[in-house]
């Protein structure tokens, strides 16, 4: 065994332990002290944690409906799940408006963002269909508005898609809350504008 090897081995378990440990022990995406965290990697968490927004838009509510409420001054979701919708929505404050999209039709869960009738500083894509979303999605961003999409490894054709709309992809891959294995978070921008400080 290299010390390479061992070095990395003790990086990953301190990294683990520092800002994982709870979030594993509880099954739940929270950080340290027990607040809520989106479902992304740690360097998407951090790299977000920076933006000034007004409104966000998110295929697929949970935790990061919380987090999101936090710092925006108004959040959307479209949730597919009527049970998990009706668990979340009396756990969210008055600045986060939901939809509820059935699973058997996806076309009024992609359109959903056309109901608040607004332009979006942050889209999120982390529910079903998403390619479909990713296509919607680019129309409704504001000028300088950023989409994230989770999972962004196991999606390369939306990628390459928002790639050819002319945005840069940030991907953050490692660890995230809950999860012992390592995928990509990716956000996508045309500029860094949203992470000027006011």
């Amino acid at each position: 065994m290299g010390i390479k090897y061992l070095a990395r081995l003790f990086k990953f378990h301190w990294r683990l332990f520092k800002k994982h440990n709870k979030s594993m022990w509880k099954r739940r995406p929270v950080d340290s002290t027990g607040n809520p965290l989106p479902w992304y990697t740690y360097g998407a968490i951090e790299f977000l944690s920076d933006l000034n927004v007004k409104n966000v838009f998110e295929y697929g509510a949970g935790y990061s409906t919380h987090w999101w409420s936090k710092r925006a001054e108004k959040v959307y979701f479209v949730e597919h799940s009527e049970e998990w919708f009706n668990k979340l929505i009396p756990t969210l404050t008055s600045k986060v408006t939901g939809y509820i999209a059935p699973y058997a039709e996806t076309t009024p869960y992609v359109n959903a963002i056309e109901i608040p009738q607004e332009k979006f500083d942050v889209i999120c894509i982390d529910g079903i269909d998403r390619m479909r979303c990713a296509v919607v999605a680019i129309n409704h961003l504001t000028e300088d508005g950023v989409i994230v999409l989770d999972n962004s490894d196991s999606h390369p054709v939306i990628v390459c898609f928002l790639e050819g709309e002319g945005f840069t992809e940030i991907p953050f891959t490692g660890i995230g809350p809950i999860n012992e294995y390592e995928w990509t978070t990716s956000v996508f921008v045309k500029n860094l504008s949203l992470w000027e400080k006011q």
